[in-house]
Parts: C-alpha cells; structure tokens; sequence
C-alpha cells in the first residue's frame, strides 16, 4: 500500500476517527506510516504529511486537494472490512441510581428529534446549506448516507470496533456494555 512507511497526518478532531484509520491500515492492510497530529480547519496537513485523515464538514466540502489523487470513505473501507456497519456516535452514560426518570425524558427527546430530523431532511438541508457552507442536496445525500438506528448490526459493529480498537492497544479490551432500556 502507498501509505507503508509513509507519512500520515491524523487529526485533533476526533478520537475514533483516527483508531478506525489505524484499524484499517494496520489490521485490514498490515500498513505501518508514522502519524502526526494537525488540527483540522488550522494547520495545512498538505504539507507535512504523505497522507491525511479528514473529517465532517472539511471532508465533504473539500473535494479535491492537489498531490492528493485518492479519497475514501472510512465508513465504506469499515464496512468492506467487517461486514458490519460503524457507529459514528454513542450516547454513554455513567450509570447512578435514581436517574431513570433523567433518561427517559432525554430518550423521549432523542426519539423525537430523530423522528423530526429524518421527516423533514430536505428542508433542513435547504435551511442549513449557507449556514455550513454546503449546497443543500450534498447535505441531503451526506444526512441520507446514515443509519440513525442502534439495533443488532449497529451493536456488532461497535463490539466489533472496541475489539479491533485493544488489538492495535488504542484502548482496553470492553467484554461488554450494557444497553439502558425505556421501562
């Protein structure tokens, strides 16, 4: 692979990113670069580095950057890899007692807040294309990209990049989580 004892730049803005990034060059590929850090939307990762990882807003608004002939999709690469599909984002919760009543109202706001944002996609992304400085239809097609639920498949995916995740030593082994449940 190109990157093998290459440059790779990571960036600051998120953690998982980057141990997906390293699951699939070290694991996937057996691809060992040496990274560097940048933070994103301030140093230029162009210039120190072979290669570079990019995320959200900055990775859909740059299309193109000159020297750099190959873009991906870690979610796709992910998914090529494991069969499975990645979870982006978990809500975690330091379980106390007595917070029940707390979850359910946020569970009850997190449920309708889906059910409005997936029922009225378009005309968010027409709202909000200026706002982000991205056309409304590549908002529509990014949103549209996702899966918002965390059912059997999600939950395989996500133990199966925890797993992945203590294998190159990013964390330590998880042997499990527990789901909250609305009673």
């Amino acid at each position: 692979m190109v990157v093998d004892k290459k440059t790779v730049a990571l960036t600051t803005a998120s953690a998982t990113s980057v141990v997906l990034l390293r699951i699939l060059l070290e694991l996937q590929h057996d691809v060992y670069p040496t990274y560097v850090l940048y933070n994103q939307g301030v140093d230029d990762p162009s210039l120190q580095a072979d290669a570079f990882l990019t995320i959200g807003d900055l990775a859909i608004t740059q299309l193109a950057v000159p020297g750099y002939s190959y873009r991906y999709d870690l979610g796709e690469l992910w998914y090529e890899f494991t069969q499975l599909p990645f979870v982006f984002a978990v809500w975690h919760v330091n379980y106390k007692k007595n917070i029940e009543q707390e979850l359910a109202s946020l569970y009850d706001i997190l449920i309708l807040s889906k059910a409005y944002g997936l029922k009225n996609l378009e005309e968010l992304a027409r709202d909000h294309e200026g706002r982000f400085g991205i056309p409304a239809h590549v908002l529509l097609n990014y949103w549209s990209s996702f899966s918002y639920d965390f059912e059997e498949e999600e939950q395989k995916g996500l133990m199966a990049f925890y797993g992945y995740a203590a294998e190159i030593k990013a964390v330590n082994a998880v042997k499990d989580l527990r789901f909250w449940v609305k009673q």
